[in-house]
């Protein structure tokens, strides 16, 4: 069953049970007619049009040639070059635009739902609740290692209510929910892990400050063979704040991966998620590829 927060008073973090469906073991299917496996991504580590979207005065690079809908020419090529299904959006900070590219909703989010998990975690934190050690502990695990238990304790004590409360904030507005606490299972776009993403990387009321250096803290413990997708093809020194996820779905994998990247002139969040990839590796060496485009591209 799914958690709600306790109307009134501030919420105590602390453990509880965990859901029943969870599973600890990564990519493995539930075989039964309750559901599957909602979260993978956790240990052991294993055509919709262009658009764009300006939320400030565009002055792209000059050198940078662009489509008639604002995307960079590489980034299509890059797109075309690894195949398949997949969307990307992207807010560059360094010229304010955001655009997106064969983006679209329904977009399974295995493990980059932990974003929505930990941000709905750190909020409650702001309103009052108390940090115990096992909330610290699981909100490294679940961010640093992707770990499936860990992040189902903190959605059974923070709930979904403040999960979506916490979506509405950082304006996701397309996310989908599936039933019964199956948060792994939940779709949105690319452009909503963007949104996501921003209230961890930039000031403003989503998340206070002292929320995003705890956030920023675990990004930059992620575990090294799960630290792939939106670095790629971004030169050592410059910092890489991600979650990824893995999930195999339908007809295959849905890879996904949500970054914020900083540094050497550059300073940009990118969401590139994918499905039907014939094995997990398959859909990071997509993911990466265009990636490296996406940085080519970017910065003033």
């Amino acid at each position: 069953p799914r958690s709600h927060r306790a109307p009134g008073g501030p919420l105590r973090l602390t453990r509880r049970g965990r859901l029943v469906v969870t599973c600890g073991v990564t990519a493995v299917l539930v075989g039964t007619t309750a559901g599957i496996l909602v979260l993978t991504g956790g240990r052991p580590h294993p055509a919709a049009a262009a658009t764009v979207h300006v939320r400030a005065t565009p002055s792209p690079s000059p050198s940078v040639p662009l489509t008639a809908a604002g995307v960079p020419i590489a980034v299509t090529q890059a797109v075309a070059t690894a195949g398949g299904d997949l969307s990307v959006a992207v807010y560059d900070r360094t010229d304010g635009r955001t655009w997106t590219y064969h983006d679209e909703s329904g977009r399974v989010e295995a493990s980059v739902s932990k974003l929505d998990v930990l941000g709905a975690v750190l909020r409650a934190e702001q309103d009052g609740a108390t940090k115990t050690d096992d909330v610290a502990d699981d909100e490294a695990e679940m961010i640093e290692h992707s770990d499936n238990d860990a992040a189902t304790d903190l959605y059974d004590t923070v709930g979904q209510d403040a999960i979506e409360d916490f979506d509405e904030a950082a304006g996701a507005t397309d996310v989908r929910y599936a039933e019964d606490g199956y948060f792994g299972l939940d779709t949105s776009t690319a452009l909503d892990q963007v949104e996501i993403m921003k209230a961890y990387a930039y000031p403003s009321t989503v998340l206070s400050a002292a929320s995003q250096a705890q956030a920023t803290a675990l990004f930059g413990q992620v575990e090294p063979d799960q630290h792939w997708g939106a670095s790629g093809g971004v030169p050592a020194g410059v910092t890489v704040d991600l979650k990824d996820g893995w999930l195999p779905h339908g007809t295959g994998w849905v890879v996904d991966t949500v970054g914020h990247v900083q540094g050497d002139g550059h300073d940009y969040v990118v969401a590139i998620m994918s499905a039907g990839n014939s094995t997990e590796q398959a859909g990071i060496d997509r993911l990466e590829t265009v990636s490296a485009a996406v940085w080519a591209t970017s910065g003033g």
